[in-house]
């Protein structure tokens, strides 16, 4: 545990005064109270740390100094209000703003990924430290999925172009393969001419169209597939 002088603390650092007694939920916000620096975020922890060092410095240099001589008497000065305490409205406030921001940080990296999965865009350091430096110049460094479409939009092609993309690889489709059916005397080959079937009877000519049929059914791309769509 540490202790805080929780009045000091509140008149040098209102702001850091208020998001300690709200992180750990203090009743006692006046005189020395003991507080668990560990429940704070890094951050807040860094800064009473920060905020101690200086109150001490400023504590021991006070007790240094010589003792001035006793000054004429002032007539009493009036007496200041004292500063408004916090609502649990503002409180609750700042729980809902740090939510949002949460969830729409969550979002941008969701969007990203879409990008990366859906549009080829290259998950590397140069294009993260590329949106992340736009994001803080022109977003206020506020992440959201919006915020990640603009971004991407002014960096990509059409905008600046600084962004890395994968490449889309497009295979060749695979040669068919070539007729290696061997045949009786009496059958005809797959690309018989229309004199040849006039020569053959009626056997011949139904083999033949039920060869063709079987032919042309096994390099029929399937109802249904993938690839059926954008033929």
């Amino acid at each position: 545990m540490t202790t805080v002088d929780m009045g000091a603390l509140r008149e040098s650092h209102p702001r850091l005064f208020r998001t300690v007694t709200k992180d750990l939920d203090l009743h006692e916000t006046s005189g020395q109270v003991d507080i668990d620096l560990h429940k704070l975020s890094q951050f807040t922890r860094g800064e009473v740390f920060g905020w101690l060092t200086q109150y001490e410095f400023n504590a021991k240099a006070a007790k240094r100094a010589a003792t001035p001589p006793p000054a004429p008497a002032e007539p009493p000065k009036p007496v200041e209000p004292a500063e408004p305490q916090i609502t649990m409205a503002e409180i609750e406030a700042e729980q809902r703003a740090d939510l949002k921001a949460r969830a729409d940080e969550a979002a941008a990296v969701a969007r990203a990924d879409q990008y990366v999965n859906e549009q080829g865009l290259e998950p590397s350091d140069h294009n993260a430290n590329a949106i992340k430096t736009w994001i803080g110049h022109n977003w206020k460094g506020y992440f959201s999925s919006a915020g990640m479409d603009v971004a991407i939009a002014n960096l990509g092609p059409r905008g600046t172009n600084v962004l890395r993309w994968i490449p889309k690889t497009v295979e060749p489709p695979a040669p068919e393969p070539e007729s290696t059916e061997t045949l009786e005397p009496w059958q005809l080959p797959l690309d018989a001419t229309e004199v040849q079937m006039k020569r053959s009877d009626v056997r011949a000519l139904k083999d033949l169209l039920a060869r063709r049929r079987a032919q042309s059914g096994k390099y029929r791309r399937p109802s249904g597939s993938w690839g059926s769509k954008f033929i």
